[in-house]
Order: structure tokens, then sequence, then C-alpha cells
């Protein structure tokens, strides 16, 4: 999906570099977790990866593979549209929802559909089965029409989650989406990122869905990833990106603790 090989990355007018010499291979069907301590680099290989940075990178490799077999080259930034890339493989979910306050929750879930061009009738019918296989109790469809300020913030995080995933990307980043949850908010916008992950809420179209979070939380990302990508200081812990087998033999979590320079982490979410 990824491949990626000594990239760097250096905001301008800084002197330090936030990614230095990261190498790493992404493939399908995983759920990576992005860990390390504040100003390691965790968001900032989000944004690269995810075309949020529309500055040049420079790495000897940074490509991204699609469905079709087909190769985007990220060190050529005129040869694609990217616009298109990041609207239809991509799906985003932050700290906070952005929502557009006075646009209700369903107008809000129905951005990436309206971006594309799908017709009203269209973005109805897709945001109605989505809302019914991520609640069949219809907790969120009865929040369809009300303004976005007006739910509160747990709700607010679910359907940016709903707007994330609408589109059936191929990849949602999620940057630390649940540290501005009670425990409650946090299970149930886990869960949905876990069932799309699983079987693309009801989609089941195996397209090779991948999830992408930064978390703080060690116990977390233990308990739901495959694999970890520990940064310290811009570089990848061991110079890769590790798998359970690597960590689970020098004790999971606490080697994880270790690894991002830490004795312990209380966690966001309790299990």
């Amino acid at each position: 999906m990824f491949s990626v090989r000594n990239l760097s990355f250096q905001y301008p007018g800084n002197a330090h570099k936030a990614l230095d010499a990261v190498s790493f291979e992404l493939p399908a069907g995983t759920i990576t977790a992005v860990l390390g301590l504040s100003g390691a680099g965790k968001t900032t290989l989000l944004n690269v990866l995810g075309l949020l940075w529309d500055g040049p990178v420079q790495a000897e490799r940074l490509v991204y593979n699609d469905a079709a077999g087909r190769t985007y080259d990220y060190l050529h930034r005129g040869a694609y549209c990217w616009d298109q890339v990041r609207l239809c493989e991509f799906g985003f979910v932050m700290q906070s929802a952005h929502m557009l306050p006075h646009f209700s929750c369903g107008e809000n879930i129905a951005i990436p559909l309206a971006l594309q061009g799908l017709s009203r009738r269209e973005r109805r019918r897709r945001i109605s089965r989505l809302l019914h296989a991520a609640d069949p109790s219809g907790e969120l469809g009865r929040l369809r029409h009300r303004l976005a300020i007006d739910v509160s913030g747990g709700q607010r995080q679910r359907m940016a989650v709903l707007r994330a995933l609408v589109h059936n990307p191929r990849i949602v980043f999620a940057d630390e989406p649940l540290s501005n949850l009670d425990p409650l908010n946090a299970r149930l916008t886990l869960d949905l990122l876990l069932r799309w992950k699983k079987d693309g809420l009801g989609t089941n179209d195996n397209n090779g869905r991948c999830l992408v979070f930064v978390t703080h939380d060690v116990h977390l990302s233990w308990q739901h990833a495959d694999r970890f990508a520990i940064l310290r200081d811009g570089r990848l812990d061991g110079g890769q990106v590790l798998s359970r087998a690597d960590l689970a033999p020098c004790g999971g979590e606490d080697e994880i603790r270790r690894r991002m320079g830490c004795a312990a982490e209380e966690d966001e979410v309790p299990a």
C-alpha cells in the first residue's frame, strides 16, 4: 500500500527535522498504531502520507499503490490529481470533529460525496445505509437532521467518523480520535472504526482497508493494532515498523513504553 524509504521532513523555518530518514512498508489490510511522546513526529507522518501537506518532501522512495494496482509517486507532485487521490482513497478523523456547526449532521457526513459529484438522491441513500449499519438502534439516524452545533461532543465525533467512512475509503488516518472523549463515547467511536476495518460497515468489499491511528495510549494500541510505528525525535525506533511478534517476547506494552522513552502511560480508554 505504502512504500517509504528515507523519508525526511522539515517545516519551513525550523532547523529541527520533524521526520528523519524514516523507512517502512505499510501493507494493505493492517491496523497500524503510530506512537511516541509529544513532538515525536506522529501527526507529521500522517499529514505527509495523507497528502495534507502540500509542500515538498525529501525521500528516496514515497509511493502509494491503490486497490487497482496504480502507483502514485509522491515525489512527482505534478504528475497526478492529488486532490482526487485524497478524496477517493483516504478518510480522516482528527482530535476535534471539525464539523460545520450550522450544517446538519447529515449534511456534514455528505461532504465527501458532494465533492465527488454524487447526486443528492445518491448521497441520501448512502448516508441512510451507513447510519443503519453503524447504529441499527437508530440513535445516530435520529441526529441526522439536527445541526452539528446542537449535538454532544461525543455524537459529533461519531458523525465525524462516519464522514470519514461514507465514501468507502481504502485508508483511514485517525489522529488521536478518542483523546477528547469520555470513556463511553471513546468506546463507541473506536467501535465504528474497528467495525469499518473488519467489514466496511456492511459493504464487505474487501478492498484491503487499512487503519492508521495516532495515539499515546499504549494499552489501546496493543489491544487492536498489528503493527507499531514508534517514533522518537522523528525517527522510527528500531529503524522499522514493528509487529506484535517483534514486541511480545520483550513484554509487549512495556516494551512499547520503553521504546517510546517513558516508564508508564495512563490509558485513555479503559479496557
